[in-house]
């Protein structure tokens, strides 16, 4: 997800952070991982405002939770995922006056059954479904949903079908329904991507081009490797 939150596939450039970017636009912002470290957030960038990780190292001192874990992945009597989808929450709420952006990266797809992750349905459900029914009246909430990567594990991933999946990860867009008539060419150009193969990059830019919006994004096309979703791509991109 580097390539997401810093907008470089490999090597550290002249862009800006996306926390960072958040931050010089006035967003509150939270960064919620469930496991004891944080990966995802080199020393170069800006800490969020809000990292509520400890709270999964003080679950793996005293009761033995491990993200890795091929089993249940609770902590008391619910998933892991439940407490962070419930933090989340609860931060959305206390912050509703507020520009907000959380990046919550969830570890229930790294391993090797496939079938820990079906523990994320429920909590993301209700998550969903509570939230787009407090945005109901006055919506101007973006969710991205999306995976670093699809299945890796085991000898299926060899096949063809595997191999595609792992390259293919899933992507969902959520935007306020008001965006089809005070913004249709945003409206267009998302259902235009749609048939288009995109990268994290890509979605880097998107999200700061939504910052400026209808001003294009900071960086120069020298500097950006990604380019907005907000735009209709070409066809014949590679």
């Amino acid at each position: 997800m580097l390539p997401f939150l810093h907008g470089w596939p490999k090597e550290k450039t002249s862009m800006t952070p996306l926390f960072d970017a958040m931050h010089e636009a006035g967003f509150v912002s939270a960064y919620v991982q469930d496991d004891c470290h944080s990966s995802l957030a080199p020393k170069h960038s800006n800490i969020a405002h809000h990292t509520p990780n400890q709270a999964w190292c003080i679950a793996q001192k005293e009761w033995g939770y491990w993200d890795g874990s091929e089993d249940t992945r609770c902590i008391g009597d619910r998933p892991s995922n439940a407490h962070a989808f419930e933090y989340i929450q609860r931060f959305l709420d206390t912050y509703k006056d507020n520009a907000r952006y959380v990046f919550a990266h969830l570890g229930d797809g790294h391993e090797v059954s496939g079938t820990v992750i079906r523990s994320v349905d429920l909590s993301l459900h209700t998550f969903l479904q509570e939230t787009l029914k407090k945005q109901r009246k006055h919506s101007n909430t973006i969710i991205l949903i999306s995976s670093d990567h699809g299945m890796r594990y085991g000898g299926w991933r060899r096949s063809a079908s595997g191999f595609l999946e792992h390259k293919l990860p899933p992507l969902f867009i959520i935007m306020p329904r008001q965006m089809q008539t005070n913004a249709p060419a945003i409206y267009a150009a998302l259902r235009h991507n749609t048939k288009l193969l995109i990268t994290k990059l890509d979605l880097h830019m998107t999200l700061k081009h939504l910052l400026r919006w209808p001003l294009q994004p900071l960086e120069t096309k020298q500097q950006a490797v990604g380019v907005s979703l907000l735009m209709p791509l070409s066809y014949d991109r590679t």
